[in-house]
């Protein structure tokens, strides 16, 4: 069997860590999320600032961890099933890394559309807590220094928000069909974006 990679095309995991990694990656910032509450909550008077802003930045920090945690926990369990499927299916690679759908295959544009937004929404939500300290708390040290950061990462949220608006814009588009009916690779997503509030794919025929 001759392997290849496939350029120009969206991976289908958004992360890089999974597993374990991504379990033990994510217990800090629960274990932050929770200790910021409970500091908020037994001695509200060593906060310096709105008591709402360390409530916010709790929930943040431990829903990061939260979400890191199940990722990881999900991951471990397809990773049994992979071993699963591999004993399974012995001279059939293409079963073993997931459950396909012998019926067919249906296109996922508003999931991704979803997760989009939420991510994007997340990462204005996990950086308003550090924009408060950089440009609204009073008699913060090293003002300069937080708001050139922080602005920084402002930029770039902003940005990667724009890129992959108008990226689709740099290569013509087609409707893919809402399900196929082929089971092995009878369509193939390239990239999936947002244009002028509609989602698009663009599909290759196997």
């Amino acid at each position: 069997m001759t392997r290849r990679e496939l350029t120009g095309h969206q991976a289908r995991s958004a992360t890089t860590i999974h597993g374990w990694p991504a379990v033990f990656f994510g217990v800090p910032f629960l274990a932050a999320g929770i200790g910021a509450y409970v500091v908020q909550r037994l001695a509200p008077e060593s906060i310096q600032g709105p008591r709402l802003l360390m409530v916010w930045f709790a929930g943040i920090f431990g829903l990061v961890g939260l979400l890191m945690i199940v990722h990881g926990l999900r991951g471990l369990r397809r990773r049994a099933g992979v071993a699963r499927r591999r004993a399974a299916h012995p001279g059939q690679p293409w079963l073993w890394d997931y459950e396909w759908d012998r019926s067919g295959a249906s296109d996922d544009t508003r999931r991704r559309l979803w997760r989009a937004i939420f991510v994007s929404v997340f990462f204005v939500a996990f950086l308003l807590p550090f924009n408060w300290i950089g440009f609204a708390m009073p008699d913060v040290s090293g003002r300069g220094l937080w708001m050139a950061i922080v602005g920084l990462f402002d930029l770039v949220t902003v940005a990667a928000d724009v890129l992959s608006t108008c990226f689709c814009g740099t290569s013509s588009t087609a409707p893919a069909p809402s399900r196929s009916t082929h089971f092995r690779s009878s369509w193939v997503t390239n990239w999936r974006c947002v244009s002028r509030g509609r989602a698009v794919v663009k599909s290759s025929t196997a």
